[in-house]
């Protein structure tokens, strides 16, 4: 089977792309989805002396990139900014039909953490009523 014309697109693919390209480039790349005018130009990780020659005005450093992300914590993150998602979705009055199944595996994972989710979120909202 060929492949379809908008696979070329998929937000899954380029992100699988994105994050093998930062594992595996071993050298400390830049963020893949923004950059800073100084990092665009080659000038990332230098001191940069605006306006030296003036008293009175002071030098402005780059700090270092920080180190990539392991695999491990890409997934961390993702699965958190999931989880706050979701919980933002679940406070907003009228979204239960956003968590009906309709038999997608992605659809599996997401009510597996809605579900958890809707229950710290009912469990934390009686402790303070009691309280």
């Amino acid at each position: 089977v060929a492949p379809l014309p908008f696979d070329e697109l998929s937000p899954s693919r380029a992100y699988k792309d994105a994050i093998s390209l930062r594992l595996n480039s071993g050298s400390n790349t830049g963020s893949l989805w923004s950059r800073q005018p100084f990092e665009q130009f080659g000038v990332a990780n230098k001191t940069m002396n605006l306006g030296a020659e003036e008293p009175g005005i002071r030098t402005v450093s780059v700090t270092p990139e920080p180190e990539p992300l392991s695999l491990a914590e890409i997934e961390s993150k993702l699965l958190q900014s999931l989880r706050i998602s979701i919980l933002k979705l679940l406070k907003l009055e009228g979204s239960e039909w956003l968590f009906r199944p309709n038999d997608a595996v992605d659809e599996d994972v997401i009510d597996q953490v809605a579900t958890r989710e809707r229950f710290f979120y009912e469990v934390e909202s009686q402790d303070l009523k009691q309280a």
